[in-house]
């Protein structure tokens, strides 16, 4: 008997991490920024992951539109990035005690490849300890849809839930 369909999709996942590190320059000198990239969501999210592990996060930017704003189109992640009500920027997150919690949540979470990006209203953009994007993951009202950088993606898990806890209370 082969292996279950479980075991492919772990098998997948970590070609699929494996690939993207050895494709990837190193993160502290990576010229470009993944934000506009067109990749899996998953391999995008990966990138943001490896960052957090070699403990090369810098600033994080946390980003949202009231959910009760109705707009005429879905806001996507270029316009929330230009439209957004409130603007959290953490300068230094490897110094603050909200690192492990964050971190904790973040890897909680599964992320899954979707066809469309929803309409959103949360974003968190990373950044490097040298102040390059590394990149951001994107959410609607209800934290279960959204995009890492520009692929549309379903969420499980924590993450949603402790950024909403950690910054509703936010103007």
């Amino acid at each position: 008997m082969g292996p279950s369909m479980c075991e492919l999709e772990s098998m997948r996942s970590r070609v699929a991490l494996v690939a993207t590190l050895l494709l990837l320059p190193p993160l502290a000198g990576q010229a470009q920024s993944t934000a506009g990239t067109k990749c899996p969501a998953q391999a995008c999210a990966d990138v943001i992951s490896v960052a957090i592990d070699r403990g090369d996060l810098g600033r994080v930017e946390v980003l949202r539109v009231r959910p009760d704003i109705e707009t005429r189109a879905a806001i996507t992640p270029d316009a929330l990035e230009r439209i957004y009500d409130t603007k959290l920027v953490i300068r230094n997150i490897a110094e603050l005690p909200l690192r492990s919690k964050m971190i904790e949540a973040f890897k909680g979470s599964s992320i899954q490849p979707r066809d469309y990006i929803a309409d959103l209203r949360w974003g968190v953009i990373f950044y490097s300890r040298n102040d390059v994007r590394i990149g951001a993951i994107y959410f609607d009202r209800s934290g279960r849809s959204g995009a890492v950088n520009d692929a549309g993606a379903s969420f499980g898990g924590g993450f949603f839930h402790w950024l909403q806890s950690t910054f509703s209370a936010c103007p």
